[in-house]
Order: C-alpha cells, then sequence, then structure tokens
C-alpha cells in the first residue's frame, strides 16, 4: 500500500529519525538500523515508476514527503524543483502549495483526436499521473 500526506503515519517524527537518516546536500537515505535482511548503514528504498519510496510500518511513502517530515517535523506533498523525483537533495524540493497559488489552480481534461488533452498548471507529477489514468480509460 502507498501512502502519502493524506495518509500519514501514526510514527511521531523522532520515531523516523530513529530509523533514517536523511542527508539534505546528497538527497540520501540510509537506515540507521538493522531491518530484516537490511544492513545497517545500507540505502533505504526501492525506486517505483521513477520515484524512491521507503517503507515504514508496512505502508511506502515518497521519500520526498519523508524528507520534509524529518526536517520540518510536518507531512507535505513536495515537488521536485529540477523535475528528477530521484534527486532528493533539500534545496530541490518545496512544498506543491509554494509553487502554486492554491486559489488559481485550474484543471480541464477533454478528448479529441482519440486521445485525451490536458489543460492545467497543477505540479507535473500530478499531471503524469493523471494521464497514466486516463491512458487506462
Amino acid at each position: 500500500m502507498i501512502a502519502g500526506p493524506m495518509h500519514r503515519t501514526d510514527m511521531p517524527v523522532e520515531d523516523v529519525a530513529e530509523l533514517l537518516m536523511y542527508d539534505p546536500i546528497s538527497g540520501r537515505f540510509t537506515w540507521k538500523v538493522r531491518r530484516g535482511s537490511t544492513l545497517e548503514n545500507s540505502k533505504a528504498g526501492t525506486v517505483n515508476r521513477g520515484i524512491l519510496y521507503i517503507a515504514l510500518k508496512r505502508k511506502q511513502y515518497k521519500a520526498a514527503e519523508i524528507a520534509s517530515y524529518l526536517m520540518t517535523g510536518v507531512w507535505q506533498w513536495m515537488e521536485h524543483i529540477d523535475g528528477d523525483k530521484l534527486n532528493l537533495s533539500w534545496e530541490n524540493l518545496r512544498p506543491v502549495a509554494e509553487s502554486h497559488d492554491t486559489e488559481k489552480l485550474y484543471l480541464q481534461c477533454f478528448q479529441r483526436d482519440g486521445g485525451w488533452h490536458i489543460v492545467s498548471n497543477l505540479p507535473s507529477s500530478f499531471i503524469e499521473k493523471l494521464q497514466i489514468k486516463l491512458a487506462e480509460f
């Protein structure tokens, strides 16, 4: 199961910090403790569709959102400034709300010429997910 800010972990930030080390310069996550066959100090997470996910309490969380939680104590949707979803350096991440005026967001989907078209100013990560869902219709 994939979780995100809408499905926050009940783990306090201190508990997450006891399990994971986040380097804000490199964006690398490593385990502070041994977890099953995963050794201490080994790289944390798995890449799925170009996004790094890390399992906490049997739920998968986006690494960018865990970075936000560890750095600020708040779960929030994060956007990659350079568009590279594996670049998890803190300077490359920003809350989605910071990059858009939420009162002026728009989304328009329509079919034309046998395909779906999207007009929006929402983050590209959201548009990519929507395009995948629309392609399934």
